[in-house]
């Protein structure tokens, strides 16, 4: 069987191209739009505050609606159009589930990310004070604290950057799951019945056991 991932990244960075940097252009024109609105309205220009506000809020579904677009477009191999279609229906049908699955899903990745900062820092500041106590232990704790903050922002943007990646198989999963849950079955039944039972929970559905591992999934 080919390796599906595979398949949609070469699409997405071939055939399918064009389509992701088709929505990525009417982003950045929304955006280009709303900094002449911005720049109209900070004059007192009434009318550019009312196009600011309209706008911001257009920017935003844009880019949340582009996000799942785009994923159609490397999974199913459709136009940006035809995929901004189905994300269209698939929001207004699983849209609260969509909004949960991103709020809490970022949330884990932000953890992570400030996880992976801090770790960094620590390190760095350990590192910085070893290195440079031997000048002095006032020099060894300044040198650790210059060193601890900059690891604190290299660690979290480093990481960051993989939580992206891990964001988008997220939206991926759940877009797949949304789409056809019944290909997921055939593939790995064992995931399967573990995103079936969370969904029985969340929905009060009964005959659910509680799942405390995904040792199944070995």
């Amino acid at each position: 069987m080919k390796n599906p991932t595979w398949n949609s990244h070469r699409y997405a960075t071939t055939k399918g191209l064009g389509s992701i940097c088709y929505g990525s252009f009417l982003v950045a024109l929304i955006r280009t739009l709303k900094a002449f609105a911005k720049s109209a309205a900070q004059r007192g220009n009434a009318l550019g505050c009312i196009c600011y506000i309209c706008l911001a809020y257009l920017e935003w579904l844009a880019r949340y609606f582009s996000v799942y677009a785009f994923v159609q477009v490397a999974i199913y191999g459709v136009s940006f159009w035809q995929a901004a279609k189905n994300t269209w229906q698939l929001l207004t049908t699983k849209g609260f589930d969509a909004i949960i699955n991103d709020d809490l899903s970022n949330l884990v990745l932000a953890a992570g990310a400030i996880a992976g900062g801090v770790i960094t820092s620590l390190i760095g500041g350990l590192l910085g004070y070893l290195f440079f106590v031997n000048y002095g232990h006032f020099v060894g704790i300044v040198f650790g604290v210059l060193l601890a903050i900059v690891g604190l922002y290299i660690g979290y943007f480093f990481t960051l950057e993989f939580m992206f990646a891990i964001a988008s198989a997220i939206k991926a999963i759940f877009v797949c799951w949304a789409e056809d849950p019944a290909a997921l079955k055939e593939t790995h039944p064992l995931c399967y019945e573990l995103m079936a039972q969370a969904w029985r929970k969340v929905y009060n559905i009964g005959g659910v056991n509680e799942i405390n591992t995904l040792r199944d999934l070995d």
